[in-house]
């Protein structure tokens, strides 16, 4: 057996001991090296959010705040309308509550014409001229008619300014006809304050009195309350009524046959 010097025994434990060391320590490095190598093959492993994944994700809740937003406005634009359309049926004139629309305005001479009147009172009768008044405040367009009466037993004559009146919805102030006074508040109030003075007249319109002293005939027909004080004979009150009655009646025909709305 060789005996090698205590020196060099010595540096050979070192070398030996320094190479387990170092194998240790490879051990160590290697065993962290696999650690880290199985860290990042669980991590590659594991599932991921594409980038496309959260572009889609955006957009989608994009596209949903978009719809909500449209959704919004088409709800505001719903509303608005509706409030435009309401706005807009305000603004238009009071309606008539019996033809539902803004009723026509009629002068008297359109309803009653001279010679229409001339053929009923039996004398020539012609407007008088500037006589055409509208009241916009009372709501009535009235007129008169001229014509001349001879005397019985005389050369002379009676000259007789007869009056038709038309008291009408289309005129009225639109406040007046949202508190109820229309056409038929007026008839209705005129035949209650003279209900001493007055007699009915039946199957005349849809309401109708005449004046007991003056002959003058009040008639309601739909939107309109017309007044008729004509006269064929100073002296016969009877005589007149009748011919009011006849040219109410001729005035109610018309406006049931005449076009009652604009």
């Amino acid at each position: 057996m060789r005996v090698f010097p205590v020196s060099l025994t010595y540096k050979m434990h070192r070398i030996i001991v320094i190479m387990q060391v170092g194998g240790w320590f490879m051990k160590k490095l290697i065993i962290l090296i696999l650690a880290v190598s199985i860290a990042a093959l669980t991590s590659c492993s594991l599932p991921q959010t594409k980038g496309s994944d959260l572009t889609d994700s955006a957009a989608k809740t994009v596209t949903s705040g978009d719809t909500a937003s449209e959704k919004t406005a088409a709800s505001e634009q719903t509303k608005t309308g509706s409030t435009e359309k309401t706005a807009a049926s305000s603004s238009q004139s009071a309606p008539s509550g019996k033809t539902g629309t803004a009723p026509r305005i009629y002068r008297p001479d359109e309803l009653l014409t001279a010679e229409e009147a001339s053929s009923m009172v039996g004398y020539t009768v012609n407007l008088e001229e500037g006589s055409l008044f509208t009241s916009t405040d009372l709501g009535y367009i009235s007129e008169r008619y001229v014509y001349d009466i001879p005397s019985e037993g005389s050369t002379s004559t009676t000259t007789i300014h007869a009056l038709l009146q038309i008291t009408q919805n289309g005129l009225i102030p639109a406040d007046s006809l949202k508190v109820g006074q229309d056409a038929k508040w007026n008839f209705d109030n005129e035949k209650e304050f003279s209900a001493d003075e007055i007699s009915s007249i039946p199957g005349l319109g849809e309401d109708a009195f005449y004046f007991t002293g003056t002959s003058q005939v009040h008639v309601l027909f739909q939107d309109y309350y017309i007044i008729i004080a004509f006269e064929k004979d100073p002296y016969d009150a009877a005589n007149n009524v009748d011919v009011n009655k006849a040219i109410a009646s001729f005035i109610v025909g018309a406006l049931s046959l005449a076009p009652l709305t604009n």
